[in-house]
């Protein structure tokens, strides 16, 4: 008895000092999980501020005049109510952070979204001399406050862009007619192993583990499985750009909407007679036809010489865009004294 209550009181005398480290290590761990998880987290939100300024188009190069902003559905955007900005001429924007007039409630006006990249936006010419805006004008010159022409051009867009605009937009503003324009952008080269405008995931609402998670799940899929089209070289892929123009189609068509596609012509594609025909013409007259859309293409009534008429190799003066603004009108509404039907 004596001998077996010994080993009992030996025992008890070492319990708190058991206690004592099982608490000692559990506080241990707590604390290397913590200090684990906070380091991850730290470097997930510093990988999300570098990748939210790595847009696969440089974002520094679209924020002429820094009316641009970040946009988690769009990339970018342009800021709403900026009044004569100068980037160098002079630009405002209406509350929707559109180079256009403040659009008014639909009453009986035939609605005209123009969607483009720094073309429709009308890099290089003033807010009256964008060829939406000339648009406007000429079709009114034969029925007064009849046409509204919408300029949601916006520098460096893609298709893609476009569409994601029409997406989140179309509903709202309720186009009788949809003119989209690119072509232009959409073929920029990316980094080795960087991600196109598609694949592009907004990680500003995310915890920054969660960033890293998702990343290197998507980084050990492309190396399972690597995509059988090879590394991503451009910002789109040709057959992204089809999608693109297809869904905007079935958007228009969703709400009873025309369609239009638009190819404008580079300088050099002008002034050689016979007229080049580029891959991308060809592509865009292509989509046109397969998805049933008007196409429009201003190069068949631009003159040989195109004094005057760019401002560079593929932005147009104002007199560049009154020969686009023209065209259209006399190719969908020759007789734009009557008004279209709705």
């Amino acid at each position: 008895m004596a001998e077996f209550g010994t080993k009992e009181n030996a025992s008890v005398d070492k319990s708190p000092g058991c206690i004592r480290r099982v608490i000692a290590f559990s506080l241990s761990v707590t604390i290397v999980v913590f200090a684990t998880v906070g380091v991850l987290e730290l470097a997930g939100r510093y990988y999300i501020r570098f990748r939210t300024r790595q847009l696969p188009v440089i974002f520094g190069n679209a924020n002429w005049g820094g009316i641009h902003t970040y946009d988690p559905d769009l990339l970018w955007k342009m800021l709403p109510n900026q009044k004569e900005v100068s980037c160098p001429y002079p630009v405002s924007t209406n509350s929707l952070g559109l180079r256009s007039k403040e659009i008014r409630p639909l009453e009986g006006q035939y609605r005209i979204l123009a969607l483009g990249d720094s073309r429709t936006f009308g890099d290089a010419a003033g807010n009256s001399e964008t060829w939406p805006a000339l648009l406007e004008e000429y079709l009114n010159t034969s029925i007064p406050n009849d046409f509204e022409v919408i300029n949601a051009g916006v520098g460096g867009y893609s298709a893609y862009q476009g569409m994601r605009f029409l997406e989140k937009h179309i509903g709202e503003l309720k186009p009788h007619l949809v003119i989209a324009c690119f072509g232009t952008n959409d073929w920029g080269s990316v980094p080795p192993g960087a991600g196109g405008l598609v694949d592009w995931d907004d990680l500003t609402q995310r915890w920054g583990i969660e960033a890293l998670v998702r990343e290197a799940v998507k980084g050990a899929a492309a190396v399972i499985k690597p995509s059988p089209f090879g590394p991503r070289q451009t910002r789109m892929r040709p057959g992204e750009f089809v999608d693109a123009y297809m869904w905007m189609r079935e958007l228009c068509m969703q709400i009873g909407a025309r369609f239009a596609v638009m190819y404008l012509p580079a300088e050099q594609e002008v002034a050689q007679v016979p007229h080049v025909t580029t891959h991308i013409q060809r592509l865009t007259a292509g989509i046109a036809g397969y998805t049933g859309a008007d196409f429009l293409n201003p190069i068949t009534v631009f003159p040989d010489t195109c004094e005057g008429l760019y401002a560079d190799p593929i932005h147009f003066h104002a007199a560049g865009n009154r020969i686009i603004a023209r065209y259209i009108v006399d190719t969908l509404y020759p007789g734009s004294q009557e008004r279209p039907a709705s």
